[in-house]
């Protein structure tokens, strides 16, 4: 795992380090795959903070499209990326691959590219020039449609044909070479490219007319001229250099030049005039209009300053007739007077009243019976209207975009209104006549007599919550529709009937309250509200299948892109569930009650469900694991689109797969079917991720070859998964007919194979396969003619023909090479036909990793935290590293004093952790007072120093006046116990002043032979040390008749012989370290640590079995002499200096070790012919009986 992770790291960094300098200059902001092999992995990409998009690594790029439904999602990259560099090793620019990327200026495409996919650049408004590489053989449909900015394109000579509206709508291009190997341009190719007049043909005028149908077609606009045999060939030119520029009134002038050695060819073409910035929003009315004469006004252009005068017309007075009896007139204030009596009538095409939109003011004269339909329609400026006490009714979007309309009162005499005031989003109330018999107004909303019904909530009114009143029985259509403000609805229990559209478009509802009681929701009721995040139906409400489908004006859909949608409950009652949910792409949960009965197929575009549960005691539907069935579970009716796993076996109870059942799928890879299953619905399989479909050997309706679903004759191919990413396909020869549907969102296909057998296509067959370039047809081209094409197949009619191929009839597919987590397999199949060798090799896609997470730990007040990671579960690769998240830290209150301080005593303050309960205290001082000291002289003792304490009433204290410790006063000595010539006798000292009692070995009057008794010291310089240290009992061997002569002296062995040479005195306390973990030195550490022989290595720490030097022997010794002997120093320092390595004596080291040089102790070490003092080395058991003997001898006597 290691490796794999190290593996990762150095990856990433020689990515970087690869990357352009402008790329580091900036922070990556984001990065990922978008490779057509496998899990994409070929291809990443990468963007840095300024919007430079880089993409890298071999292979083909993936295919995307619009939007979700497209199949492909969209391409990962954001739309507003500047620039793209792709780099060599790319060999694809992808369909849709920079689709709407208004503000990408430059990109850079390298010599590996040689296609670039449908829509590649559509709608790239920015991008001015572009040169396309030569090994580019076809430049697609749409590839760069509404390219508004385009000057400058080369097209190299490798093309060979230009797609279906290839270069439309491209507004700037003013001219184009054209290669003579171009031998087809498809329809439209230069449709709307109004600045193009001359188009450069490399080949002749009979390939030219050979290359486009006619001219009405291809749509050149009159005033282009084809200059055929064009020299392409002879000339390599580069860009075009402006040599003058256009001003807006006067051409400019650019040139380019041969860049051919010794050429100086070069080409001139006119840059169109820019053209008047004429600032409208800031005229200067240099005379004013009158009744009689004409004004004027002068615009300036912001480009040149050059003025133009327009002229305000005379302020005449605008008139005509609305009705049989009734007349208009608009003044030039903007007011509209309608007069006479009857109703008013007008005809036209317009949406509006033959005034026009212009109105500010309406005043509708008495005897006005009536205001048609769309008689003030967008009037935006409309903030007054006057109504008469003669109105009977106001027609349907009377009013409708009035925005600037704040109030309006109605007339007791008004009967009818039909719906005249969506869209008013200024309005802030209605005024109803108290005594008009139909309608009243409740706090501005325009509700029925008997408040029964609610028409219309003022959209300008500032509240972000509403309840609806309990009189209310029915909100209408369009009653809340287009609301901006509304987040919150509150519908009391009265309430039987939400009409058609009546929340339709409140871009900020959120919640919406329904009671028991609802018996009605009309279709797109709330549609369009993309904040809308949950909904439960009431049991109460009863959905009209018939009523449903009636109207198709949002798709018959009462959630229709409500793109916030996550959850949704139908309550206990509810008996039909609906097709509402269409754009519901964030739905995530469903509940179906134990009521329901019948449902449509309502979840088909709902890509992130994951689960659909249904109450217990159903007795039409079930679920297992979220997914939808009937009872018995012989249907599957629905597949939740958002289910994690990439596989999915449908359980042998199931005959029958319903219409749509997989239809949202977004992660669905693998489904198989078992051989129960017989029958399949209408676009069952519509799942865009799904990449195979396996079948039952033994289903007896049903076959499957290469993951393509077929009928058991293999007939009829039902289903091409549309995640396959194989850009070719071959309808085998036996098909005769394709199901609806078959290949929709396939976007990945660029060529398909097509057999004679097939006479006709349904609808929707190849809808959304936008990167459909060539068709191959067995037949000719009267037969492929003569195939009757259903509707939304526009990719198979705009496609390539190619006509009286060959098509080979392959068999099953064989493994050759099986495909792993991050490698592509490998598999052949051979064709079957008679005498046919063919055989065919494809690819199989990397498997992809299957993620597992690694859950996140949180961190605590002490104890860091891990982020949730994630590795494959089944090559065990890190996916997602686990970062440590630092300890949070205790967060302590403000503490608690638990005792309150006094003069003598401090107090305490204790803390709790408000996070973790744990507790904490601190002392709080003793209050302050005069301190008065009383001292009490403590006298030295032979061990301990003496000094001053000074005491304080309150408690206070502190030591001065040390003086040092006496030291024993021996007296000369008891011999207790007498030596023989085996064993060592023993002679016992007291100390005249305290008392205490030391001993000395008396050594045995014999000899130890150590050469005997040790079978590693054998007659060496060493031997008289090791026997006299023998012989004293200041050593002993190591076990198995071995001394270890060459084995390193630690710190406890050093402290344990100078405690045996002191007669092991008692000794009582303890010391500070933590190390001590052997009881044998226990003792001689404490004796060392009290007397100051030998130091801790921190303080709380003794390092026992750390090897001494021979640097801190001589420390250790003298040390001895000065603490414990107190001798007097009666011998001169040696002189370091006669050692060539007394430079490296450490300082602290420099004074012990001349006097231990002077005493004899040490002397130096012979090495490679000199004498060294190697201070550093290890001292040796051997050296150190040595230096013991020499000092019992010469010091301690």
């Amino acid at each position: 795992m290691r490796k794999r992770l190290l593996s990762f790291v150095l990856a990433v960094l020689m990515i970087a380090s690869l990357l352009p300098a402008a790329v580091l200059a900036a922070d990556i902001v984001d990065s990922g795959t978008c490779g057509a092999e496998g899990d994409g992995s070929n291809l990443t990409w990468m963007l840095d903070s300024k919007g430079a998009l880089t993409i890298r690594g071999t292979g083909e790029m993936a295919h995307y499209g619009k939007n979700y439904r497209d199949a492909c999602l969209r391409a990962p990259w954001p739309t507003d990326i500047k620039t793209v560099t792709i780099e060599n090793g790319v060999t694809s620019i992808g369909g849709y691959a920079f689709y709407s990327c208004e503000e990408l200026a430059a990109i850079t495409i390298p010599d590996s590219v040689t296609s670039i996919g449908m829509s590649a650049f559509e709608d790239c408004e920015s991008l001015a020039a572009i040169t396309i590489p030569g090994g580019v053989t076809r430049i697609s449909q749409n590839a760069f449609s509404s390219c508004w900015n385009l000057t400058d394109i080369v097209i190299p000579k490798s093309v060979t044909s230009i797609g279906v509206s290839a270069f439309y709508d491209c507004r700037k291009l003013t001219a184009i070479i054209i290669p003579g190997n171009v031998t087809s341009i498809g329809k439209r190719a230069f449709s709307g490219c109004d600045a193009l007049k001359d188009i450069y043909y490399a080949g002749s005028e009979a390939q030219w007319t050979s290359a486009i149908t006619d001219r009405g077609t291809v749509e050149l606009g009159d005033d282009v001229t084809v200059h055929c045999n064009y020299p392409y060939d002879a000339h390599t030119f580069g860009g075009w250099t402006v040599v003058s520029a256009a001003t807006c009134t006067v051409p400019g002038v650019e040139k380019r030049a041969c860049t051919d050695a010794g050429c100086k060819e070069t080409q001139s073409r006119e840059i169109a005039a820019l053209g008047h910035d004429w600032d409208w929003d800031h005229a200067v009315i240099t005379k004013a209009a009158t009744e009689t004469e004409d004004g004027e006004e002068t615009y300036t252009c912001t480009r040149c300053g050059g003025t133009r005068v327009e002229r305000i017309p005379a302020l005449t007075t605008e008139s005509g007739t609305c009705g049989e009896n009734l007349t208009w007139t608009l003044d030039s204030e903007k007011t509209l007077t309608v007069s006479g009596t009857g109703y008013m009538r007008f005809n036209g095409l317009n949406p509006v009243g033959p005034w026009g939109h212009g109105v500010k003011k309406a005043i509708i004269g008495e005897g006005v019976l009536s205001i048609d339909n769309c008689a003030f329609w967008e009037c935006e400026d409309l903030e007054s209207v006057q109504l008469p006490s003669t109105l009977k009714s106001i027609g349907d979007k009377a009013f409708q975009y009035c925005t600037s309309l704040k109030e309006i009162t109605i007339p007791a005499s008004v009967e009818e209104m039909n719906h005249p005031f969506i869209n008013c989003e200024s309005l802030q109330g209605f005024h109803v006549a108290a005594d008009n018999p139909n309608y009243c107004d409740v706090n501005g909303v325009l509700m029925s007599k008997d408040q029964t019904k609610l028409y219309f909530y003022p959209l300008g009114r500032p509240d972000t919550s509403y309840t609806v009143p309990s009189t209310v029985q029915s909100i209408e259509y369009c009653s809340f529709a287009h609301s901006p403000m509304l987040k919150t609805v509150t519908i009391p229990s009265t309430v039987k009937t939400i009409d058609e559209n009546a929340f339709m478009y409140s871009n900020h509802l959120e919640q919406v309250s329904l009671s028991t009681g609802l018996e009605r929701i009309g279709t797109c009721a709330f549609a369009y509200c993309p904040e809308l995040k949950t909904m439960t139906i009431p049991g109460s409400v009863e959905f009209d299948y018939e009523d449903w489908h009636d109207r198709d004006y949002c798709g018959a859909s009462m959630f229709y892109e409500c793109e916030s949608l996550e959850s949704v409950v139908f309550q206990e009652g509810v008996t039909s569930i609906p097709n509402a949910f269409y754009g519901a792409e964030n739905l995530k949960t469903v509940s179906i009650p134990s009521t329901a009965e019948s449902m449509d197929e309502s979840f088909s575009s709902c890509v992130k469900l994951e689960a659909i549960s249904v109450a217990n005691g159903n007795a039409n539907f079930c679920s297992v694991n979220g997914i939808l069935f009937n009872k018995d579970r012989s249907e599957l009716l629905v597949y939740p689109g958002g289910k994690a796993a990439d596989s999915y076996r449908i359980p042998d109870t199931v005959t029958c797969i319903g219409g749509n059942a997989f239809s949202g799928c977004t992660r669905l890879k693998t489904i198989s079917i078992p051989a129960s299953v017989s029958g399949v619905g209408r676009w069952a399989f519509g799942g865009i991720s799904l990449k195979e479909i396996l079948v039952d050997e033994q289903n007896a309706a049903f076959c499957s070859t290469d993951g393509v679903l077929f009928d058991k004759g293999k007939t009829e191919l039902i289903r091409y998964p549309a995640g396959k990413v194989a850009t070719s396909y071959q309808i085998p020869g036996s098909v005769t007919s394709v199901s609806d549907g078959a290949f929709t969102y396939c976007c990945h296909l660029k060529t398909i194979a097509i057999p004679k057998g097939i006479t006709k296509f349904t609808d929707w067959v190849f809808m959304y396969c936008d990167n459909l370039e060539d068709v191959y047809y067995t037949g000719t081209e009267a037969q492929w003619n003569a195939i009757e094409i259903g509707h939304a197949n526009d990719a198979l009619i705009n496609a390539t023909k190619h006509y009286n191929a060959e098509i080979h009839d392959f068999g099953a597919w064989t493994v050759t090479k099986a495909a792993t987590c991050t490698e592509t397999g490998l598999r052949t199949r051979a064709c079957t036909d008679a005498g046919c060798s063919k055989v065919e090799t494809a690819v199989i896609p990397a498997l992809g990793h299957t993620e597992a997470v690694d859950a996140a730990k949180a961190a605590t007040c002490t104890e860091t935290g891990l982020t949730e990671g994630k590795h494959c579960s089944v090559c065990g690769a890190i996916l997602t590293v686990q970062e440590k998240t630092d300890a949070l830290g205790h967060s302590w209150d403000n503490g608690k004093v638990t005792k309150q301080p006094t003069e003598t005593e401090t107090g305490v303050k204790a803390f709790t952790c408000t996070r973790c309960g744990e507790t904490k205290t601190e002392v709080i001082p003793a209050l302050s007072h005069e301190h008065s000291y009383k001292a009490v002289v403590t006298a030295p003792t032979c061990t301990a120093k003496g000094y001053t304490t000074h005491t304080c009433a309150c408690g206070d204290s502190y030591v001065d006046t040390y003086v040092d410790a006496l030291g024993h006063a021996w007296d000369n000595g008891k011999v207790t116990k007498e030596p023989t010539e085996t064993e060592t006798g023993v002679k016992t000292f007291t100390c005249t002043r305290c008392g205490e009692t030391k001993t000395e070995v008396i050594p045995a009057t014999g000899v130890v032979d150590v050469t005997e008794m040790f079978t590693d010291v054998s007659h060496s310089w060493a031997d008289d040390g090791i026997q006299y240290c023998v012989t004293h009992q200041l050593m002993s061997g190591i076990g198995n008749n071995l001394f270890g002569p060459k084995l390193t002296t630690t710190r406890a062995q050093i402290v344990q012989i100078l405690y045996n040479l002191e007669g092991e005195p008692k000794v009582s306390g303890k010391t500070p370290f933590t190390d001590l973990t052997q009881d044998w030195y226990q003792d001689a550490v404490l004796w060392a640590y009290q007397t100051g022989v030998v130091a801790g290595t921190s303080s709380t720490t003794f390092e026992p079995d750390r090897p001494v030097t021979r640097e801190q022997i001589a420390v250790i010794l003298m040390e001895y002499v000065t603490r414990v002997l107190k001798l007097e120093r009666t011998w001169k320092p040696a002189d370091l200096s006669i050692f060539p390595d007394a430079d490296s004596v450490s300082d602290w080291a420099k004074d012990a070790l001349a006097d231990a040089v002077a005493l004899g102790l040490i002397s130096g070490a012979s090495n490679g012919g000199q004498t060294l003092l190697e201070p550093q080395g290890s001292a040796t058991r051997e050296q150190v009986a040595t230096i013991l003997m020499e000092f019992c001898k010469n010091v301690k006597k």
